[in-house]
């Protein structure tokens, strides 16, 4: 899959990780290569960290908002299948 997109597609998807984050309230720059804000790191790149901002956010908020073993209980069952959909899907 990522070893064949090319810069386009890396953006298309950064960007939308990124709307996903200004959607909950994180505020990030317009900075992939070629926006107003250029930082001159790769989409790839800004994919990857983005991504990672995701994952920490939602951890950050079950914590928050759930105890372990109700995050468990609510999430639990469909974080798992939903991962491993997506690992049979690219062959991981």
């Amino acid at each position: 899959m990522s070893g064949e997109w090319g810069p386009g597609e890396w953006a298309f998807e950064a960007r939308g990780v990124r709307d996903a984050l200004v959607a909950v309230g994180e505020f990030l720059p317009e900075c992939l290569p070629g926006e107003p804000e250029d930082c001159g790191t790769s989409a790839r790149d800004h994919h990857g960290v983005w991504l990672a901002m995701v994952k920490a956010w939602a951890q950050r908020m079950i914590g928050v908002n759930h105890d372990a073993p109700e995050a468990e209980r609510l999430g639990g069952p469909l974080y798992r299948k939903v991962l491993e959909e997506g690992r049979r899907h690219f062959g991981l």
